[in-house]
């Protein structure tokens, strides 16, 4: 059984890799600290409601995505 996909690294190849944006790039856009973004890219964090919030404002997406 394949581990699950953690949010980061979605994040990371399907929305970041293809507009080459920077983790502290799209923090800044988002208006949220840039060690959130870039910890959450690093797996090291998870989304929270508020972060899912804002990336589905910025990306023109449900909050289920």
């Amino acid at each position: 059984m394949r581990a699950p996909i953690h949010p980061g690294e979605m994040l990371r190849e399907e929305f970041l890799a293809p507009l080459n944006m920077k983790p502290e790039e799209l923090a800044q856009k988002i208006n949220v600290p840039p060690k959130t973004i870039k910890d959450i890219c690093q797996e090291k964090k998870d989304l929270t409601p508020e972060i899912i919030c804002r990336l589905a404002v910025y990306f023109k997406m449900s909050y289920e995505f």
